[in-house]
């Protein structure tokens, strides 16, 4: 079990319906699932190489590339610029001082 891994369990009449956990990496996060029936399957997200990647692991799965059936990597330069076109229909910038602006939410969110 990794030291700083979260988990969160749902149960419905003290029966655990749905469970999942949350750990850091050294390069980023991991998020996964907790059923008996799924094994370990989670979502990896990291910072490497100046790219953001993830991949989902299965590791009941033995053959590589089958053990990882989805994998992709996204260069900052390329997601940052549609992240603030999307974030600019909700978030305002102000500046709080002559070099730093914040990216405030407007009052009905």
């Amino acid at each position: 079990m990794i030291p700083d891994r979260k988990e969160v369990s749902i149960s419905l009449d003290r029966k655990p319906v749905l469970g999942y956990y949350v750990a850091p990496t050294r390069d980023g996060l991991v998020f996964g699932v907790i059923d008996p029936a799924l094994g370990d399957v989670h979502l990896t997200i990291m910072w490497k190489d100046g790219k953001l990647g993830s991949h989902i692991t299965d590791t009941r799965k033995v053959e590589k590339h089958e053990k990882y059936p989805w994998d992709t990597h996204i260069n900052a330069k390329l997601l940052v610029p549609k992240v603030e076109r999307i974030a600019s229909r909700w978030v305002r910038p102000k500046r709080y001082r002559p070099a730093r602006k914040a990216w405030v939410l407007p009052r009905r969110l």
